[in-house]
């Protein structure tokens, strides 16, 4: 009597809970149809290395252990592929992780994520600068997955809040992760290009530059032996570089390597310093009485260095 109960008992509940946390198939890989859409993306910055971004992960799957009537049911009672967003710095979940069951089996699970997310950027070309970044979901279950893109759950919004740059997407493949010596994982990627706006630094800072780079030059046209305006102008051009370098700072990302833009402000700084040095040198000469000379080196200065200056700009942000 007690073996007849036990198997009436058995046949009369489908699945036990213990199996629900199993794969549907353990023979075999769970095909899982994940889409991957971007709301909304807020900041790149690539000096910290980090973006902020704001995306819907969509996941479908078919378990015919639940299969009987359509139902809600926490992740935390069934197997799932157990989906997690590779390099994910700090990051919120909207939704609670619920899954949707139908009468067929058929499994769907979706999430809001908030966060920031790591971006590998390499900024030589600032502010110049376009990049494929991507978006990465991985299947960290213990059973093996087969990830499928779910190309309809798939994209970008058509307007975001990042001011800076223009984003388009690229595309969205399958992939596989394996870190260490663990082994390799399904992902899904979602890809996207940024183009970074160049019209704020063209009119913010290349302009106030050049025309500080300017203004040193004046000293060229002015007689060496006037040695007051001379000098006065060319520390002032100086002191004033100076200081927008100061302002400058916040808007350009702090690198161990140099990029196009500080190549223009290093070589604009050093055009202004042999302006300084270029009329000390000719006022020393003028106050010894050799008067030619230095009027022949400011007619050459006056275009020594607009030549100069061209060809700093074309290294910079041409080459």
């Amino acid at each position: 009597m007690l073996a007849l109960a036990s198997t009436l008992l058995a046949l009369s509940t489908p699945a036990s809970a213990q199996d629900l946390f199993t794969a549907p198939d353990p023979s075999k890989p769970t095909r899982v149809e994940v889409g991957l859409y971007i709301l909304d993306l807020v900041k790149i910055d690539g000096a910290a290395q980090a973006m902020s971004v704001d995306f819907v992960v969509t996941a479908q799957w078919k378990d015919p252990r639940l299969a009987g009537r359509p139902r809600k049911v926490s992740l935390d009672e069934i197997w799932d592929p157990e989906l997690a967003v590779l390099h994910e710095r700090k990051t919120w979940k909207k939704f609670k992780d619920i899954a949707h069951v139908d009468a067929e089996g058929n499994v769907l699970y979706r999430q809001r994520y908030w966060g920031e997310l790591s971006v590998p950027l390499r900024l030589d070309d600032f502010p110049l600068d376009d990049h494929i970044i991507d978006v990465t979901l991985v299947a960290t279950a213990l059973e093996p997955v087969e990830m499928v893109v779910r190309a309809e759950v798939t994209g970008i919004a058509a307007k975001l809040s990042i001011p800076d740059w223009s984003i388009r997407m690229e595309g969205s493949h399958v992939g596989i992760w394996k870190p260490a010596e663990t082994r390799p994982f399904g992902t899904v990627t979602l890809e996207f290009h940024a183009k970074r706006h160049v019209s704020f630094f063209l009119w913010k800072i290349v302009l106030p530059m050049a025309l500080i780079v300017f203004m040193s030059w004046a000293v060229f046209w002015v007689d060496p032996v006037n040695v007051g305006p001379q000098i006065s102008l060319a520390v002032t051009s100086m002191l004033t570089l100076m200081a927008y370098r100061v302002v400058i700072g916040k808007f350009l990302p702090n690198l161990p390597y140099l990029t196009r833009m500080d190549l223009f402000v290093v070589g604009g700084t050093l055009l202004v310093f042999m302006a300084l040095i270029q009329e000390v040198a000719t006022t020393y000469l003028a106050k010894r009485g050799n008067e030619e000379l230095p009027r022949r080196i400011d007619r050459w200065s006056r275009w020594a260095f607009p030549l100069a200056f061209v060809g700093i700009f074309f290294a910079a942000f041409a080459l």
